[in-house]
């Protein structure tokens, strides 16, 4: 799943429903692409967070696409960036 713009709290409900929409198809492996985001704000952390959460309770893989300068740095400043499974580019 590919998230562009901002993931902030007018857009966390489209992305966790997406990911939901994945979830009930079968996927079991879902890669979040955040290359394309220009904002993230705790919301958008915390939705990381509980989607992690869900996939280690219900052993699905969850794994981060991250490329973007802001989404790196507020994974920095929380303490997160080696909390998800990250790919970097």
């Amino acid at each position: 799943m590919v998230a562009q713009g901002e993931l902030d709290v007018a857009t966390v409900a489209h992305v966790r429903g997406a990911v939901g929409e994945l979830r009930s198809a079968g996927w079991d492996r879902i890669v979040l692409d955040l290359r394309g985001l220009t904002f993230m704000d705790s919301t958008g952390l915390c939705l990381l967070v509980e989607l992690d959460r869900d996939a280690r309770r219900e052993s699905w893989q969850l794994t981060i696409q991250d490329g973007s300068g802001p989404v790196r740095r507020l994974l920095e400043l929380s303490g997160l960036a080696t909390h998800f499974v990250v790919i970097r580019d």
